[in-house]
C-alpha cells in the first residue's frame, strides 16, 4: 500500500460524521465545531436521523443516503450501533472509517462490562 492510498484517510475530501448533533458536549457535536473551526474546505456530511441542519451543514438521515461516497465516515455513536453502521458504511462504499467510540468505562458501571 503506497502513502497515496492512505490520502482518502489522513486527508478526505470529504467526510461524513455518523451521530453528529450540535450540542457541544457530545461526540457529534465536538466534531462537527471542530471541522468548522478548523477551517476544512471538503464536504461534510453530517448523519442524523433526526435530519435538518447541523452547523450549518444538511444532515442525511442515514448512512445509505450519503450521495455520493464520502472518502472518510466518522463514527460517533453508541457502542452497540457501531457495527451495523460500519456495515452500511461499506454497503455504501465508504471505505475508510474512523471510530470513536463512547460507553465504556467513562460512561459508569455498565461501561465498564462492556471494557
Amino acid at each position: 500500500m503506497s502513502v497515496r492510498d492512505l490520502s482518502p484517510f489522513f486527508a478526505p475530501k470529504s467526510i461524513a460524521v455518523v451521530g453528529a448533533g450540535e450540542r457541544a458536549t457530545s461526540s457529534g457535536g465536538a466534531i462537527m465545531q471542530l471541522l468548522r473551526q478548523a477551517g476544512y474546505g471538503g464536504r461534510v456530511v453530517p448523519v442524523n436521523p433526526k435530519g435538518g441542519a447541523i452547523f450549518g451543514y444538511e444532515a442525511v438521515t442515514s448512512i445509505a443516503a450519503i450521495d455520493p461516497p464520502v472518502d472518510l465516515a466518522v463514527i460517533v455513536i453508541r457502542p452497540d450501533a457501531i457495527l451495523d453502521a460500519a456495515g452500511e458504511a461499506a454497503d455504501r462504499g465508504i471505505r475508510n472509517l474512523l471510530i470513536l467510540p463512547g460507553g465504556f468505562a467513562e460512561a459508569g458501571p455498565v461501561g465498564v462490562q462492556r471494557n
